[in-house]
């Protein structure tokens, strides 16, 4: 999980939510329930609190933020990529 350094101890996880069809209805009903959120790309909001997807009609996803992804054994996972970016993926093998 990401973490943002606060103090010695303080550490605050960060999330992503990936916002439906109509982007700005679903960020206002996310400003409902999450004060802290804020809008980084138009189908994308962060906080630093996470809420049960159920509770909310207009966000398709929630994603935890991670620094780092260790690998110990064969695992399968998936990418996901949002605002119209292109990336080539190439089919990495451990």
């Amino acid at each position: 999980m990401r973490s943002l350094h606060v103090g010695r101890d303080d550490v605050i996880n960060m999330y992503l939510y990936i916002l439906g069809r109509t982007p700005d209805l679903a960020f206002l009903e996310l400003q409902t329930f999450l004060p802290d959120v804020t809008r980084i790309t138009p189908d994308i909001a962060q906080s630093t609190k996470l809420i049960d997807i159920a509770l909310l009609g207009g966000t398709v996803k929630i994603a935890e933020v991670n620094d780092a992804l260790t690998i110990k054994e064969k695992s399968t996972f998936g990418v996901s990529v949002y605002g119209g970016h292109r990336f080539q993926i190439r089919n990495w093998k451990t």
